[in-house]
């Protein structure tokens, strides 16, 4: 499930509290490279919010961009960290008082210019991208200031905190029904460390899940991330309890572009009740091997155990190489549940045709990625006047494992995938990326767990400064699958006008098509609108293109992001089914579909 951070009071206090202003131009802001050196180009492009925080801290400390720093020493990092609710945020300025800034030490660790060196922008660029990040940072700017000694200049980091004290939140809403629910009630910037303390409450349409975590992104000031989770599995049915889950990822990763070596530990532990539902009921299964309609729940247990352990190796200057190679732990045993209720022949069918296997995989690992250091900033894609970070260019990747039964494997096995994409810009403001990949097993009794993949996204330039198409098309299908999976179709997965996994199988097809408008805003808030069409579906092993059912429908959408909670936009869609009629379906939720 998609995870995203918003505190709705918030964002319905703003809203209420301004009146609107019309949409800014769109902006794309480049970053090749350390070329882009004038005060000009280190301003030209903000977002209006980057743009309105910049000015006011220019302005408090008398200060200005230098024009032309490069080749100048570092003489000194100074750091301004805004409060959440500015001066023209009236009344709500008040709820500052409850929440602690960033403190500048832990911000100025992220910066990669340090005092003594050559002001160089593509470090400063890349700084801007290590400290946005949803949970606690909403804007980074990094600029070259002027200063009174010759061939000099002080590195000016302006960020501004999102409310970190806050219940975050993810949900969907289908056909008036709660499908999934995400709160993450936490301190997500722990005494201005930048550290998350809380407690998680996860809920799908089966069971919740609630329990304590901890998020480090800089354990002890070493860039070492450490991030643990436990929680409890409840039925939503009945709260009867069913297992749990637990998790610790602790590493030290590639954190800036000139990083060679990390390494990366990562495990996992459950013991819950898998479900699988159409629209608000859960699915059923109708044995082949029996004339009636067998109605069993598609429900059973799954305990599993996932245990990474990689080191990490980049090389390379404008093209990027990244090596992992380790150890990787797989194990799953799947039960029925108590009281599973059918004939011996719908029960060996239902093993068969659902439940993963039982199996033990213990392999050596290796991946390698290629891909370009080249970057844009966009606006108005995703998250309106927030800058979104895009990479371009290619990102090739591999990966192979070799599962060997003398380290503890159940069957000797060699595992492959591979990917290739391509990422470039559009006019001023719009990309198209492209990627395909596959993956299969290779075992002794024959090829199993295929998985292919193709999807394309064009993002367009943006037209008359309001609005932009936007389009993408996405396959998939999964053979021989040792691990009972299955893909769907309807609800957020691309077919917004019919109910969640509408259409299942093991193929899938889903087509977006979007026009949607540039930000207006409405207070602090940004505010824009949708209108889209969806087609597509999901069956099982089609012989041919045309044998594929195709549904489609057509809807309208509304967008609202807050700064202050986070770049993620609440999204409010209704969509009619071409095959179905009206009323049609309103969903809800966090993030665009795609």
């Amino acid at each position: 499930m998609r995870r995203r951070t918003v505190a709705l009071a918030v964002v319905a206090g703003a809203v209420a509290a301004s009146p609107a202003v019309a949409t800014a131009a769109p902006r794309a802001r480049p970053f090749a490279g350390g070329t882009t050196d004038s005060a000009e180009s280190a301003l030209r492009g903000l977002g209006g919010y980057e743009r309105e925080a910049v000015d006011r801290v220019l302005r408090a400390l008398a200060a200005r961009v230098d024009p032309a720093p490069g080749g100048k020493r570092i003489r000194t990092v100074r750091v301004v960290n805004l409060d959440v609710f500015g001066p023209s945020d009236g009344p709500l300025r008040w709820l500052d008082a409850l929440h602690r800034t960033s403190r500048p030490e832990a911000v100025r660790r992220e910066v990669l210019l340090r005092p003594g060196d050559v002001w160089n922008a593509e470090r400063a660029a890349e700084s801007e991208r290590r400290l946005r990040d949803p949970l606690r940072t909403s804007l980074a700017v990094v600029l070259p200031l002027a200063t009174d000694s010759g061939g000099t200049v002080d590195v000016l980091v302006v960020t501004w905190d999102v409310w970190s004290l806050r219940l975050n939140s993810d949900f969907e809403v289908q056909d008036g029904a709660l499908t999934s629910l995400l709160l993450r009630p936490a301190e997500s910037n722990f005494l201005g460390l930048r550290k998350q303390v809380g407690a998680l409450f996860e809920m799908d349409q089966g069971q919740f899940t609630a329990g304590p975590v901890y998020a480090d992104p800089n354990l002890a000031g070493t860039h070492i991330t450490l991030d643990l989770e436990f929680g409890a599995s409840f039925s939503r049915a009945t709260s009867q309890f069913e297992g749990t889950v637990a998790s610790l990822a602790i590493g030290s990763p590639l954190w800036s572009l000139d990083r060679q070596w990390g390494w990366r530990v990562v495990a996992r532990r459950a013991n819950t009740v898998q479900r699988t539902f159409a629209g608000d009921d859960l699915a059923r299964y109708d044995a082949p091997s029996t004339p009636e309609d067998d109605r069993l729940p598609r429900a059973f247990r799954l305990a599993t155990i996932d245990i990474d352990a990689v080191a990490l190796h980049r090389s390379g200057a404008a093209y990027k190489h990244d090596i992992e190679f380790g150890h990787q732990l797989r194990a799953a045993s799947p039960k029925l549940l108590d009281g599973f209720a059918a004939s011996p022949e719908a029960r060996d069918d239902f093993i068969r045709d659902i439940l993963p296997e039982d199996e033990v995989t213990s392999s050596l690992v290796g991946r390698y990625r290629l891909s370009e250091a080249r970057f844009v900033e966009l606006y108005d894609v995703r998250s309106y006047d927030l800058a979104e970070d895009l990479q371009l260019g290619p990102d090739l990747a591999a990966e192979i494992a070799v599962g060997l039964r003398p380290i503890g494997s159940d069957r000797g096995f060699v595992r492959i995938g591979a990917s290739a994409g391509w990422t470039e810009r559009l006019g001023a403001d719009g990309y198209a990326r492209a990627r395909a990949s596959v993956a299969q097993r290779r075992t002794a009794s024959g090829v199993v767990d295929r998985d292919y993949r193709a999807a394309a996204e064009v993002i367009t330039p943006s037209a008359w400064r309001r609005v932009r198409a936007v389009l993408r098309a996405d396959a998939r299908a999964i053979r021989d699958s040792t691990r009972g999976e299955f893909l769907a179709a309807g609800g957020d997965t691309g077919l917004r006008g019919y109910p969640v996994a509408a259409f299942e199988g093991d193929t899938r097809a889903v087509v977006t098509v979007e026009l949607r408008t540039l930000h207006w805003r409405l207070g602090f808030a940004r505010v824009g609108g949708t209108v889209f069409w969806d087609a597509g579906g999901a069956a099982t092993r089609p012989d041919r293109v045309t044998a594929f059912p195709v549904h489609h429908d057509v809807g309208i959408g509304a967008r609202i992001v807050a700064p202050q909670t986070g770049p993620d936009a609440l999204r409010i869609d209704w969509a009619v089914p071409l095959d179905g009629g009206l009323p049609g379906r309103l969903s809800l939720g966090f993030g665009e579909v795609f």
